[in-house]
């Protein structure tokens, strides 16, 4: 987001009397720590004081799902190092701090991030990663995790973004009807896209919607070709009226009248009638 919004779990320690805080020294920490978990991105707190940015076509297209890890970690590293060779954005796309990441069946956490590492990392963490449950729909997923070690090339996931799926998945549905559960090419602006859907209906079954379509899923150009332009039709022929005669060799050639012209004596004149 281009604008921060002040978050509670930083001025929480303001909001306590003096004397609660000479008496309970480690209750400031207590509740920082608790509206973190409540205020990171696609938490509760976040997602109703943020409700008016995630409904808006730019906060949710363009997600950053996945980065490359690039080093070898082990169960205790605290700092994750991304690929930039196979992510050339980096962290970018990830919240600055306390995302949700998940390589293989861990769930880890951070408290900051450079442009290709993200450091503080809280391992073995717990958090939803997913808003449908495979056999209840309409359940989401919250799993625990422990701590595990990783090979260099394996993906990380970020879960941080699962919720502005779900609005950008409502979007597509809402703008994209029949194309809403299929994937869009990665080059494609689908902001642009989405908000121009209207365009792209109107002109449907039509050349240029077909050209527009694998644009969009395939990011490939195509020419349609109509068979019925290929077909024969008996308007295409040319017709020719002719005079054709019927002819016994008596004296030369017949084929000797080719390119000639014939003359025939007045019928009067023939004596057929008298």
């Amino acid at each position: 987001m281009s604008e921060k919004r002040v978050q509670f779990n930083n001025i929480v320690q303001n909001q306590l009397p003096n004397y609660v805080r000479d008496e309970f020294p480690l209750i400031s920490d207590f509740l920082k720590s608790y509206y973190q978990g409540l205020e990171f991105q696609g938490a509760p707190i976040d997602l109703i004081q943020n409700i008016d940015r995630y409904i808006k076509l730019d906060e949710t297209t363009g997600l950053a799902e996945s980065v490359i890890l690039l080093d070898d970690i082990t169960s205790f590293d605290t700092t994750i190092t991304v690929d930039f060779r196979k992510s050339p954005t980096g962290t970018d796309g990830f919240p600055d701090s306390y995302g949700l990441l998940r390589i293989g069946s861990e769930i880890i956490t951070y408290t900051g991030k450079t442009d290709n590492t993200f450091t503080g990392c809280v391992r073995g963490f717990s958090g939803i990663t997913s808003y449908k449950q495979e056999a209840n729909p309409e359940n989401l997923v919250f799993e625990t995790s422990t701590r595990q070690t990783h090979k260099a090339g394996v993906e990380i996931e970020n879960l941080s973004n699962l919720f502005l799926k779900e609005f950008l998945a409502k979007t597509k549905r809402q703008f994209l009807p029949l194309l809403d559960e299929r994937p869009l090419s990665e080059d494609l602006n689908q902001n642009l896209f989405i908000k121009q859907s209207k365009d792209f209906y109107l002109s449907r079954g039509t050349d240029r919607s077909f050209e527009i379509l694998f644009r969009a899923l395939y990011n490939t150009d195509v020419t349609v070709v109509k068979p019925r332009d290929f077909l024969f039709t008996p308007s295409n022929s040319d017709f020719r009226v002719t005079n054709d005669l019927v002819v016994e060799a008596v004296d030369g050639d017949p084929l000797d009248l080719d390119q000639t012209t014939l003359f025939q004596e007045d019928y009067l004149d023939v004596g057929l009638v008298k």
